[in-house]
């Protein structure tokens, strides 16, 4: 991290960085509360006592003396990282922007002088791209804030800073999050065929699980998906489709001949 440019509101301190605004201002991390579930062995974020250690893959933003909310901007470095905040709340429901769905967070806040990033040598080990992967492609909590249009440089990126190389083409990369993403108005529509992309609403889509995209392939693909009750019913929602929207496995052919 020590090769990231550093914005003008931190400021380095040995091996932490500072928020460096002395105007009343606080700086706001936006951690989706579904970052903090410990029914996995592997959560995204944690609380140890006064620190919080999480993906760097959220939204921010400052907040004036005055309490005039500055712009949502994604916090783009996906690999563990350390924080101090001063205070943190809990949020449910809220919109951080025009055609961002509503979220539950919580919120870490930081002041003039205060530890944002506790340590700025972050270790490269593949168990950080383990946790990436959990979060965008098996559990379906890609924060909301993220462009369509950029999801699948995280893949990449996240690799880079833990020393991994795919040894693979960008464009897979590519048809993977355009699996993940989807129609706000219909998940069996995958986003790069909606409307809302026409009406570059690059921030609406739905993510899904990749264990839920074969469920939208057709009836007999979601029946055979892993989770039988969850195919069942996207293949009675497949049903309701015109013929013509349903596209036919080869193996779906043999077995209906």
């Amino acid at each position: 991290m020590a090769d990231m440019r550093i914005p003008d509101f931190l400021k380095l301190d040995g091996e932490s960085l500072l928020y460096n605004r002395d105007d009343g201002s606080e700086l706001l991390f936006y951690i989706p509360i579904d970052f903090f579930d410990d029914s996995t062995k592997k959560p995204i974020a944690r609380q140890d006592g006064e620190y919080i250690s999480c993906l760097g893959l959220f939204n921010w933003n400052i907040i004036s003396k005055n309490g005039v909310l500055g712009k949502p901007r994604l916090f783009n470095f996906p690999t563990m990282l350390l924080f101090k905040p001063y205070e943190t709340d809990k949020v449910k429901g809220l919109s951080l922007g025009d055609n961002i769905e509503p979220d539950d967070y919580i919120i870490l806040k930081f002041r003039y002088g205060d530890e944002v990033i506790s340590q700025i040598h972050v270790p490269q080990i593949v168990d950080n791209v383990e946790l990436f992967y959990s979060l965008a492609v098996i559990s379906n909590k890609i924060p909301n804030g993220i462009s369509y249009q950029d999801g699948w440089e995280i893949f990449l990126k996240n690799a880079e800073l833990n020393g991994i190389n795919y040894k693979l083409s960008a464009q897979l990369f590519g048809i993977l999050w355009s699996e993940l993403c989807r129609d706000p108005d219909d998940i069996t529509v995958p986003f790069r065929l909606s409307k809302a992309i026409d009406q570059k609403k690059y921030y609406s889509f739905k993510p899904i699980s990749i264990k839920m995209s074969p469920k939208y392939i057709s009836p007999y693909t979601a029946i055979i998906s892993e989770g039988f009750d969850e195919g069942i019913m996207a293949a009675d929602i497949l049903s309701s489709k015109s013929d013509k929207d349903i596209a036919d496995s080869p193996l779906e052919k043999i077995v209906t001949m």
